[in-house]
């Protein structure tokens, strides 16, 4: 999925650029930002879905920006404006906390095999 943006896609044009200006390779920035160089070239193109997630595309995207010394995080913000309005979250799933604790009868057998192991021991040794 290509930005719908004109003007986040001349920002990750601006980005390659700026990379290429800076005489920077696409391995130093790998190294540097520890992703993977296919992340950089997806930067660079806008291509969100080449992501785990969109919170990865933003979080690499600002990590590559501030790389590259273009740091104005209001500028940022604009840019990343509308990926962070077509973000699609899952519902939190409600875990029921019935299922987290022992029974009273598991627990009851617990303590008692607890007690006999414990006189068995006391006993033989």
């Amino acid at each position: 999925m290509m930005f719908e943006n004109n003007e986040l896609a001349k920002f990750c044009e601006e980005l390659r650029l700026k990379r290429i200006e800076m005489n920077i390779s696409y391995q130093e920035i790998a190294n540097k930002l520890k992703i993977k160089i296919s992340y950089i070239k997806a930067i660079e193109q806008g291509e969100i879905n080449k992501f785990p997630s969109h919170a990865y595309f933003i979080g690499y995207f600002k990590s590559y920006s501030q790389l590259l010394k273009i740091n104005n995080l209001l500028e940022l913000k604009e840019y990343l404006q509308p990926v962070n309005e077509n973000l699609k979250l899952k519902p939190q799933e409600v875990i029921s906390t019935e299922y987290l604790a022992p029974s009273y009868s598991t627990l009851f057998i617990s303590i008692i095999l607890s007690i006999f192991i414990f006189f068995i021991s006391y006993f033989i040794f």
